[in-house]
């Protein structure tokens, strides 16, 4: 489904994860950048009071904005709002797509509008969990709980809907997961190769130093900051952590989705929903608690 489908509190809180996930990385990595910086600007032994004192204000200009980058990612809070905002959108996709299915708590069998007052109490107790995320995307009107779409589906017969769940949720949340398990692979590699290199162009400048001590360029510093600061972002973006958690998963949706064959009843599909949704927050229970660490 599109994000257009789901109740407008989900399109709220993802927004919000997104915007303070891009706010906190960036700031982040020009925090990062800036103290490169600082170190770059020492590298060579300027002669002279005029060129010294322009490369002090250089370094002091640099770490000065990086302290001020700091406490503004401090302040404003944007690592919290990015991993509450994501748990309260991921809480909203699985309880949907429960809806839609006619999983527990949601059955085919109830009245049509005991379950719309159950999914709307169940997203506002939601809602009242983040309060602090100050969302206010709900509406007086029906849409913004429920939206045509997801009407729509729940009315089908347990065949759509079970085809429906298995290819625009267990298949594309399954390739979702593939895909950024190598995405993560492939740039920890990246950054783990910079990471050794600046270390072993560390090492080549205090050889250099100690068969030339009077030289003036004095590189282990920059390198040696290089190398600390790209290990400060492996240990943010969490790259092993992440393709563990994302390997795991699509391969525990893999074999859900085997089972899918054997479904023939509601009681069977409702199963098969709430063993697939708790596949997916294990990922995401995961994610949260080393984002709290």
């Amino acid at each position: 489904m599109e994000i257009k489908d789901y109740p407008s509190l989900y399109i709220a809180a993802e927004k919000a994860s997104r915007k303070a996930q891009n706010y906190y990385t960036r700031l982040t990595m020009i925090d990062l950048i800036f103290i490169s910086t600082a170190a770059l600007s020492a590298i060579y032994n300027i002669d002279g009071k005029y060129g010294k004192t322009v490369i002090y204000c250089i370094s002091g200009l640099s770490l000065a904005i990086g302290i001020f980058i700091t406490l503004i990612i401090k302040w404003r809070g944007y690592e919290n709002t990015w991993y509450k905002s994501r748990a309260l959108a991921e809480s909203i996709k699985t309880l949907t797509w429960r809806f839609i299915t006619c999983a527990e708590g949601f059955e085919s069998c109830k009245p049509y509008k005991e379950v719309i007052a159950t999914f709307k109490d169940k997203i506002l107790q939601l809602q009242s969990k983040f309060e602090d995320l100050s969302l206010t995307a709900l509406t007086n009107s029906s849409t913004g709980f429920v939206t045509y779409k997801m009407s729509t589906l729940r009315k089908e017969n347990i065949n759509d809907r079970k085809n429906h769940y298995l290819i625009n949720r267990i298949s594309e949340q399954e390739n979702w997961y593939k895909n950024k398990a190598v995405i993560n692979q492939i740039c920890y590699d990246r950054w783990f190769f910079i990471m050794i290199a600046s270390k072993l162009l560390s090492l080549i400048s205090i050889a250099l130093l100690l068969t030339n001590p009077t030289m003036n360029w004095k590189l282990v510093g920059f390198f040696t900051t290089v190398s600390a600061a790209v290990l400060s972002w492996i240990q943010l973006k969490q790259y092993q952590t992440l393709i563990r958690a994302y390997s795991t998963a699509a391969n525990e949706l893999e074999a859900i989705r085997s089972l899918s064959e054997s479904i023939e009843t509601d009681d069977d599909f409702s199963k098969f929903v709430l063993d697939a949704e708790n596949a997916i927050s294990k990922e995401h229970t995961l994610w949260l608690v080393q984002r709290r660490r």
